[in-house]
């Protein structure tokens, strides 16, 4: 079976582009799911540490260590919309220059379309998530 998205909106291709049901395509949406949910909690303690930082150097270590999680998260999840959408590097430019939050969204709506479930409004808020 397939899944038929459109993105026309977010980068301008007219064509639905169909996305194969498969083993390795439900793997991709798991592993690439099973990141965000780390990263939200990997955030979350973060924050905690920073807040309990008894000095300088380990405020800006926490705040390195969240920003180098937050950079990863941006590449894999480009990484993930190119991979499942298979786009071209015209498209991957488009991708790039997206604001944040479409490129969640976008995302959000390839996991939505595989997983077969409503998608969730993406708030730009994390949860206070407990590891």
């Amino acid at each position: 079976m397939t899944v038929k998205i459109s993105v026309l909106q977010e980068l301008g291709i007219r064509k639905k582009i169909e996305i194969k049901e498969t083993n390795a395509n439900m793997r991709k949406t798991f592993e690439f799911q099973r990141g965000q949910a780390r990263l939200q909690v990997k955030q979350a303690q973060m924050q905690k540490q920073m807040e309990k930082a008894s000095d300088d150097t380990s405020a800006a270590k926490g705040v390195d260590t969240m920003f180098t999680s937050m950079l990863e998260n941006m590449v894999n999840t480009q990484e993930y919309i190119t991979d499942m959408l298979g786009l071209d590097e015209e498209h991957q430019e488009k991708l790039d220059n997206l604001d944040f939050n479409e490129t969640i969204d976008l995302s959000t709506k390839i996991t939505s379309a595989i997983l077969k479930v409503e998608p969730e409004e993406n708030t730009g808020e994390v949860d206070d998530l407990k590891a």
